[in-house]
C-alpha cells in the first residue's frame, strides 16, 4: 500500500529525531578513542649509489593500545610532501592508528630534522631509505609479518611522498598496498609538459619549478648537487640537457610502472596545475596493464587551491577502506569503483567502472571566423594570426602556482585567467541550449604555421558566461612545444587538459590558443603564429549525464535539513557547555596555590619501563626553574604529564591549584613548547599563530597577538611562509605561539635546541623578559651554562628520579671544594697532598682544586702561607656543570638535603581506579 506523502515526511522526521537523540546520547556519554602510544626515534639508514652514505631519519611510531607481539597489526608508512616534514601527516597517522594500524611517519632525507640532502625521490637514495624503514618495521614486536623481514605494510603520501610511494612499490615487492596522492607519473611531463608529444620535453613550468627548487628551505644547500644543477640548468634556458633528463626519468614512476604489483588507489587533484590529472591517468593505465588492482579518484582541489573538507573526508575514508581491504584482508569493505570524480560545480561525486567513463561525445567544428559551430555546418579555413612578443612578455595568466586559496573563490576564478590581446586566437560557440557536463580529456586538431621553428603554444577551454565573464575550469591548460611549423606548417591533434566541469545552459564554450603564459618559460624569439581549422576535424568533448538535482524526494530533503540543523544544535550545545564549564572551573583559584605542584608523579610504560619514579617538586610564582637531567632521565615525560598529554600511573600534577587531566580548562593558562616547533610549513608565521589560537575555540581578542609578535621578533618575516624560516626563526615563532593569551605558566622543552650563540643569547633575554612580566617559566635544557645564566631554581632528575632541587645559588655554593690560585703551583701541589685533613688535590684549569675533609678554608690558607707559598685567590663557587655531573654520576638514592623553594608539597592521594591511557597530540601539541 502506498503511503501519503505527509506520512512519509512525518515518518522520516521521526526517524531523524530518533537518530539525533541517539547522537546526543552518544555525545553525552563521551565515547573515547582507542589509545595510541607515540614514540619519537631516529632511524639510521645507509644509501647512495655505493650504499655508503649514512642518513639519520627523524621518525615517529604510532602504536594502538593492545597491539603487541601477541596481537600484531598491519603497518602503514606515511611520506610527506615537498618542503614539509613528518608533522604534516600527524592527524592522518592518528586516524589510522586509532583504526588499528601501526603507523610510521618520517621526515625524508634533507627535510625536517633528518640529515642528508634531497635527491628527488631517487632509487639510489629515498627509495633505499624507505626499503630500510620497511625492514626496520619488520623488527618491531607489534607489526604483523607475512614472512621473515616482510611486514604487511602499506605506503601513503601526498605529492613528493606520493612519488616515493609509487617508486618504492616498484622496487620493493614487500609493499602490500599503496595510496599515492596529487603526485607525478613522470617528472618530465610534469615539469616540461608537451601535450603534442608526451614524454618529449616541452615547455618548462618555471613558476612551479622555482617553488619546487626552493621549497626545502635553504635553497640548494639542502639539495643534492646534481638536483640543484638540474633545476638551475632548466631555469636558465627552459630546456633539459641529457643529464637532467636522466635524473628526472630515474625519479619518475613511469620508468618502472610495470613493476608495481601492490594494489593502488590513486588520488589526484582536478584543481592542480603542478601535477594535473593526466599524471594520474598515465599511472592508472600503466598499472592497469599489469593486471594489478587499481582505482583512480579525482578530487576537487589540488596544489593550487588546497582541499575542501569534503575532499579531505573522502581521502581519509577511501584510504582507510583501501588499507582495511588489502592489509586487514577485510572482504566486507566496499572499495571505490574504478573511477571517482568530484563535481566541483554541482557538488558530490560521479563514478564509473572504467576510465575513461562510458558516455557521450559532443563535437564542434572550428571556423576560420572564430566560431565553434555544429560539426556538419560549413566552415571557412581562414587562418587567424597571433604574436609571440620579444622575450615572451607581457604574458597571459592562467594560474598563480603556489598560492593555495587565491584561486579557490568561484567568483574570483571567473576574472582570474586572462589573455593578452594580440597574443591569442579564440573560437567561441553560441550559447548552450542545455547543461553540458564534461568529464575527461577534450581534444582538437588544428593547423599551426609560424615564422619561427619550434614554437610554444598554450591551448585552453573557457566557460564564457552571458555577461562576458570567463572561467577557466580548474585553471587547466595544455602546453605544447611544436616543431615543423615553418612553411606549410603542421597539423596537430591536441589533447586538452583533463577537467570535470559543468557548462551551464546559456553559457558558451571558448577555445583559446595563446603564445604566452606567465607560469611557463617563454619563447624569447619574437614570432607570428597562424591557427587555422582542419577540414573534417572537430573539438571533441567527453560528456556525462547532467546530475539531476531538481527531483530529489522530499523525504531526503527533510532528512538533510534536519540533520544539518541537529548538527548545528549539537555544536552550539557543545560550545556553550565548554564555555560554561570553563567559566565555572576557572572562576575560583585556591589562595596561595603555586603555578606547579607535582606530588609523587610516576609513569610506567608498556614493557615495564619506569620513565618517572615518585617525583615531587613545586614551582613558585615568578620563578624560572630549569629541569635538568641526562638523556632518558624522564624530563620530557614529566613535562608531558604536566600538560595532560600523558596520563601518570601514580601521583598527580596541580596547576594553579587545579588537578590536571587531559583537556582541563586550566591548561588554557599554560603556554607550551614541547618536542620541537610543530608548526605547519605551508602557513605564514602570522597565519600559524592565528590558526593555532582558533583551534582552541577562543576569540581572537583574547590572544594578544601583538604581544606574541613582539616576543617572536620576526619583523616582516612573520608574513612569509614558515617553510622559508631558519631553525632559529621557527624556535622564536614557537615561543611566541606558546605566549598567546599571556599564559601564567610557560613550559619550554629545549628552547635553544639548534640555535647558534647569538640566537641563544636572544632567547635568554626573551625568557628573562617573559618572567619579568609576571609569567612563571619551567624549562628543560641540556645547556647547563644557559640554565645557570637564566634560571633562579633547578630540579635535577636522573633515571626517572629526583636527585636535587633548590636555588641555583645554593646548589653551586654547597660544596667542600676549594679553587686556589697560588704563585707557585709546582711547590703547592706536593705540599697540599701531604697535608692532614685534605681529601684530594688536583690541577684544574689555571688553579688547584682541593677537596677539604676535616680542614677548613682559613687553616688551608694559613698552611700555604707558612710554607712560603703566596695565595692569590680562593674560590668556593662551582659551575652548575660540576654540580650536575656529580649528581648524575652518583648512585641513585634520596635527593640531597637542599631545601626546596616553597616547602614540601602536600600529600594528596591519587585518584581511584586504573590509570587512563596515553593521549596523543595534534600538530600543535594539544589534545584532540
Amino acid at each position: 500500500m502506498r503511503l501519503p506523502r505527509r506520512a512519509l515526511v512525518l515518518g522520516a522526521v521521526a526517524i531523524v529525531i530518533a537518530l539525533v537523540a541517539l547522537a546526543v546520547w552518544a555525545f553525552a556519554a563521551g565515547g573515547a578513542d582507542r589509545g595510541v602510544s607515540i614514540r619519537q626515534q631516529v632511524i639510521t639508514v645507509t644509501d647512495g649509489p655505493g650504499k655508503d652514505q649514512q642518513v639519520h631519519l627523524d621518525s615517529t611510531l604510532y602504536v594502538p593500545d593492545g597491539v603487541d607481539a601477541q596481537h600484531p597489526a598491519p603497518a602503514v608508512i606515511g611520506s610527506h610532501g615537498w618542503g614539509a616534514n613528518k608533522v604534516a601527516l600527524h592527524d592522518d597517522a592518528l586516524d589510522l592508528a586509532r583504526a588499528g594500524y601501526v603507523v610510521l611517519l618520517y621526515s625524508a632525507r634533507g627535510f625536517g630534522d633528518s640529515t642528508g640532502q634531497v635527491a628527488l625521490d631517487s632509487p639510489d637514495y629515498e627509495v633505499l631509505d624507505v626499503k630500510q624503514l620497511i625492514t626496520w618495521l619488520a623488527g618491531q614486536p607489534g607489526v604483523l609479518l607475512d614472512g621473515p623481514d616482510d611486514p604487511r605494510v602499506g605506503l601513503a603520501g601526498p605529492s613528493y611522498g606520493g612519488g616515493i610511494t609509487l617508486l618504492t612499490a616498484a622496487y620493493d615487492r614487500r609493499v602490500d598496498a599503496i595510496v599515492p596522492s596529487i603526485t607525478w607519473n613522470s617528472l618530465v611531463t610534469s615539469l616540461l609538459p608537451n601535450t603534442a608529444a608526451p614524454g618529449v620535453p616541452g615547455v618548462y613550468k618555471q613558476q612551479w619549478a622555482g617553488i619546487f627548487s626552493i621549497g626545502v628551505g635553504g635553497g640548494c644547500a639542502r639539495l643534492l648537487p646534481t638536483v640543484c644543477q638540474a633545476f638551475q640548468n632548466m631555469g636558465t634556458d627552459g630546456t633539459a640537457d641529457p643529464q637532467t633528463m636522466a635524473l628526472l626519468t630515474r625519479s619518475s614512476p613511469a620508468s618502472v610502472i610495470s613493476q608495481i604489483h601492490a594494489p593502488t588507489l590513486l588520488m589526484q587533484g582536478a584543481g592542480d596545475t603542478l601535477f594535473p590529472v593526466s599524471e594520474a591517468v598515465a599511472s592508472y593505465r600503466g598499472i592497469l596493464a599489469t593486471g594489478t588492482p587499481v582505482r583512480m579518484v579525482w578530487l576537487a582541489g589540488g596544489h593550487d587551491t588546497g582541499f575542501t573538507d569534503a575532499d579531505q573526508t573522502r581521502q581519509k575514508d577511501m584510504t582507510r577502506a583501501w588499507f582495511d581491504h588489502w592489509l586487514k584482508r577485510d572482504s566486507g569493505v566496499v572499495l571505490p569503483p574504478a573511477f571517482t570524480y568530484a563535481r566541483p560545480d554541482v557538488g558530490g561525486v560521479g563514478t564509473a567502472d572504467q576510465y575513461p567513463p562510458p558516455g557521450g561525445t559532443t563535437s564542434y567544428a572550428l571556423s576560420g571566423a572564430g566560431q565553434l559551430v555544429g560539426p556538419k555546418q560549413s566552415v571557412t579555413a581562414t587562418a587567424q594570426p597571433m604574436l609571440n612578443p620579444p622575450g615572451g612578455r607581457p604574458a597571459s595568466v592562467s594560474s598563480l602556482p603556489g598560492i593555495p586559496g587565491l584561486v579557490d573563490v568561484g567568483q574570483f576564478i571567473g576574472n582570474f585567467a586572462f589573455d593578452v590581446p594580440g597574443e591569442f586566437v579564440a573560437f567561441q560557440s553560441a550559447p548552450l541550449g542545455g547543461d553540458l557536463n564534461v568529464v575527461g580529456t577534450p581534444s582538437v586538431a588544428v593547423r599551426i604555421v609560424a615564422t619561427a621553428d619550434p614554437v610554444t603554444l598554450f591551448a585552453k577551454l573557457y566557460d564564457a558566461a552571458p555577461d562576458g565573464k570567463l572561467t577557466l575550469p580548474q585553471q587547466q591548460i595544455a602546453p605544447l612545444r611544436l616543431a615543423g611549423t615553418s612553411g606549410a606548417g603542421t597539423v596537430i591533434q591536441i589533447p586538452l587538459a583533463g577537467i570535470s566541469h559543468l557548462f551551464p545552459a546559456g553559457h558558451s564554450l571558448r577555445l583559446v590558443f595563446a603564445t604566452t603564459d606567465m607560469a611557463y618559460f617563454a619563447d624569447r624569439q619574437p614570432a607570428t603564429l597562424f591557427v587555422s581549422p582542419v577540414q573534417g576535424a572537430t573539438l571533441g568533448l567527453p560528456t556525462q549525464p547532467v546530475p539531476d538535482t531538481s527531483q530529489l524526494p522530499i523525504v531526503l530533503i527533510v532528512v538533510a535539513v534536519v540533520l544539518v540543523a541537529a548538527g548545528a544544535a549539537l555544536l552550539i550545545v557543545r560550545t556553550v557547555r565548554r564555555r560554561r564549564g570553563l567559566a565555572q572551573q576557572m572562576a575560583v583559584e585556591p589562595p596561595g596555590a603555586p603555578p606547579v605542584d607535582i606530588v609523587g608523579l610516576s609513569k610506567r610504560f608498556k614493557g615495564g619501563v619506569l620513565a618517572v619514579d615518585d617525583v615531587s617538586f613545586r614551582v613558585a610564582p615568578g620563578q624560572i626553574v630549569g629541569l635538568l637531567g641526562p638523556n632518558g632521565a624522564g624530563k620530557t615525560t614529566t613535562l608531558r604529564m604536566l600538560l595532560g598529554l600523558v596520563n601518570p600511573t601514580g601521583g598527580h600534577v596541580r596547576l594553579f591549584g587545579h588537578r590536571v587531566r587531559p583537556g582541563h580548562p586550566v591548561l588554557h593558562r599554560v603556554g607550551a613548547f614541547v618536542e620541537g616547533p610543530g608548526i605547519p610549513p605551508y602557513l605564514t608565521g602570522l597565519e600559524s599563530l592565528r590558526e593555532y589560537w582558533r583551534y582552541g575555540g577562543d576569540p581572537d581578542s583574547a590572544a594578544h597577538f601583538d604581544h606574541a609578535l613582539r616576543i617572536a621578533g620576526l619583523g616582516d618575516a612573520v608574513h612569509r611562509r614558515v617553510r622559508t624560516y631558519s631553525h632559529g626563526m621557527r624556535q622564536r615563532l614557537a615561543l611566541a605561539q606558546a605566549m598567546l593569551g599571556r599564559p601564567g605558566l610557560l613550559v619550554l622543552d629545549e628552547p635553544t635546541n639548534g640555535l647558534d650563540p647569538p640566537q641563544i643569547r636572544e632567547m635568554r633575554e626573551v625568557i628573562r623578559g617573559v618572567a619579568a612580566a609576571g609569567t612563571t617559566v619551567l624549562l628543560s635544557s641540556h645547556l647547563l651554562g644557559e640554565v645557570e645564566e637564566v634560571c633562579t631554581h633547578v630540579v635535577v632528575m636522573d633515571r626517572g628520579r629526583l636527585v636535587a632541587q633548590g636555588r641555583v645559588a645554593d646548589l653551586v655554593a654547597s660544596t667542600r671544594t676549594v679553587h686556589l690560585q697560588v704563585d707557585d703551583p709546582a711547590s703547592a701541589l706536593p705540599m697540599l697532598t701531604g697535608l692532614r685533613g685534605i681529601g684530594d688535590v688536583r690541577e684544574g684549569e689555571g688553579d688547584l682544586v682541593v677537596e677539604l675533609d676535616s680542614l677548613d678554608r682559613p687553616e688551608l690558607v694559613r698552611a700555604l702561607v707558612a710554607a712560603g707559598i703566596g695565595v692569590e685567590g680562593v674560590s668556593v663557587r662551582r659551575r652548575l656543570e660540576e654540580v650536575f655531573l656529580g649528581l648524575v654520576a652518583a648512585p641513585a638514592g634520596p635527593p640531597p638535603s637542599v631545601p626546596p623553594p616553597a616547602g614540601p608539597p602536600p600529600s594528596v592521594p591519587p585518584p581511584a581506579g586504573p590509570p587512563p591511557s596515553e593521549h596523543p597530540t595534534d600538530p600543535w601539541g594539544r589534545v584532540p
